[in-house]
């Protein structure tokens, strides 16, 4: 009778130390049983309560949670639609977890694969996770929400219709959602809307009430994710008066066609991806009062693994296109990235700038063809660049403009830069912003050859000016190099700054301040600006 008691003991033991559950039933609480599942299927969660309100929250076969809500009391009920994607309702053995504090009732449920051969992605009983989800006593099911990552995540399935696959949201579902997600490092709630593939469809629509992208804030965000594209939309994304009293917003993302654009840009954009991206309040289209992101699947091709920074989205209107600053490519998640203020068609291109006199300069020849392919520096023709060439003082000043995306319009210049060179503009921007004072008696020698203390204090000034860098090099800084003292004095602290920041690296221990610099070092020289300190 010992061993059969002790035998019972170490099984209850076992139980409670493998199953990290409460599983002591609460006498306030009255849990329905529940039927097996297979993936697509409704669930149904119900019973009641003596408390005010309890928490429902769903567990994975691995512990992990599908969904969990706030149901009131006495009588509580919520219906989801199960996800038939395997990977976010796996087979297995379900938890449901319903109580608050130590008032908890624990039930299980299996879910097991679809019997029969047919498609499994089929939805012959219509899907009710792709409606709006509906507030009526759970007559019509809402789809189920899981957290990935601290992001509240829903998968609606969406109808197509002429070309177009539709889906909508309920502000129920939103409001479920939003209450799971997590804040992340910034303070930001995101749920993301994930649109399933659809066949034949060109476009993907998603209909939401207006107040999610209105009045949440910019601590709420959603990402409406489609198999064209995706954006992350703020909380704030439009005002009032953008959406004219609508109380609902549709978003809609497709792949665009070609027509339209010029030549050359086709040919940069090859067959990669063209998309466009609408918003409509009732009848009116709108563009967004605050910035939103967009994210569009991209791989490689070999030819570009070597340089995707190349990587390029042109904005595309009815007035022509323009290449999107800030644009990148996230080589960990295969994803072009970037951020736009008007909805319009947006296109990836490519291209590459090469020449054929770099053969002696391999060390320099990425920093050139990346420089030149975003029409930073020119060749001296079409085919050849001359990087053994020293470079002027005129042409540096023009790369640093250039670079750093200065703009102006001068109303002055120096005595010796004539309005008929091709270097008038950019000089007078340098001397409008202080970038140079010149060599005196208000003049620059634009032809004549920079020294490359020149140009590191030229450089110094211009990321100042911009707030990139704190002029805060000091001589002290210099005694790395053997030829420290060579650099003069009035150029010490842009020398010694830019040696600071890693822009200037020197070689053999030598900076070598009074020699000239050559159209190849120009070029590395630009390229670690723009890459250290442009979006």
């Amino acid at each position: 009778m010992k061993k059969r008691t002790l035998s019972v003991l170490i099984i209850i033991t076992l139980f409670i130390a493998l199953f990290p559950f409460n599983v002591l039933a609460s006498q306030a609480i009255q849990l329905d049983d529940i039927p097996d599942k297979q993936p697509g299927d409704v669930l149904t969660i119900s019973g009641t309560t003596t408390l005010k309100e309890v928490t429902l929250t769903i567990f994975r076969p691995d512990k992990s949670v599908l969904y969990v809500q706030t149901l009131k009391g006495p009588e509580f009920s919520k219906t989801i639609t199960l996800s038939e994607d395997k990977n976010i309702v796996p087979e297995g053995t379900y938890t449901v977890q319903v109580g608050i504090g130590s008032e908890v009732v624990i039930k299980t449920f299996e879910v097991k694969k679809k019997s029969g051969g047919g498609d499994p992605g089929g939805n012959p009983g219509g899907d009710p996770g792709s409606g709006s989800g509906g507030s009526g006593g759970g007559s019509v099911a809402e789809p189920s929400v899981t957290l990935v990552d601290g992001k509240a995540t829903i998968t609606l399935k969406p109808v197509s219709s002429n070309g177009t696959a539709r889906a909508t949201i309920s502000k129920n579902t939103l409001d479920n959602a939003f209450s799971m997600a997590k804040q992340d490092a910034d303070g930001i709630r995101t749920v993301v809307i994930e649109l399933s593939k659809v066949e034949g469809a060109g476009y993907y629509s998603l209909e939401l009430p207006s107040s999610y992208l209105h009045d949440k804030g910019a601590n709420f965000r959603i990402e409406i994710s489609t198999p064209v594209a995706a954006l992350e939309a703020p909380g704030n994304m439009f005002t009032a008066g953008t959406l004219g009293g609508a109380s609902n917003i549709e978003i809609i993302l497709g792949t665009a066609s070609q027509a339209g654009i010029n030549e050359e840009l086709k040919q940069r954009i090859g067959s990669r991806p063209v998309i466009e991206i609408t918003a409509k309040a009732g009848d009116k289209t709108i563009n967004p009062d605050v910035s939103a992101t967009v994210i569009i699947p991209y791989s490689l091709t070999a030819e570009e693994k070597d340089m995707p920074e190349l990587l390029e989205v042109y904005e595309i209107n009815e007035q022509g296109a323009a290449a999107l600053a800030g644009a990148r490519y996230d080589s960990s998640t295969g994803q072009m990235i970037f951020t736009v203020n008007r909805f319009n068609k947006y296109a990836l291109t490519y291209y590459k700038k090469t020449f054929n006199d770099l053969q002696n300069h391999e060390w320099a020849r990425k920093y050139i063809e990346f420089m030149a392919s975003k029409g930073i520096i020119k060749g001296t023709s079409d085919t050849t660049y001359s990087p053994q060439n020293n470079i002027t003082r005129a042409d540096f000043m023009v790369l640093l403009v250039r670079t750093l995306g200065l703009t102006g319009e001068p109303d002055s210049n120096f005595d010796d830069v004539k309005p008929d060179k091709y270097y008038y503009k950019e000089i007078g921007i340098a001397k409008q912003l202080g970038l140079t004072a010149g060599v005196g008696d208000n003049k620059f020698n634009p032809e004549e050859n920079i020294s490359r203390q020149d140009m590191m204090l030229m450089a110094a000034r211009a990321l100042a000016k911009i707030g990139k860098i704190t002029l805060s090099g000091t001589r002290d800084d210099l005694q790395q190099f053997n030829d420290a003292s060579m650099v003069s004095e009035y150029a010490v602290q842009g020398v010694a700054s830019l040696i600071k920041e890693g822009i200037i690296q020197g070689s053999d221990n030598k900076i070598n301040p009074l020699g000239t610099a050559t159209r190849a070092e120009v070029a590395v020289i630009m390229y670690r600006i723009y890459h250290k300190y442009l979006p």
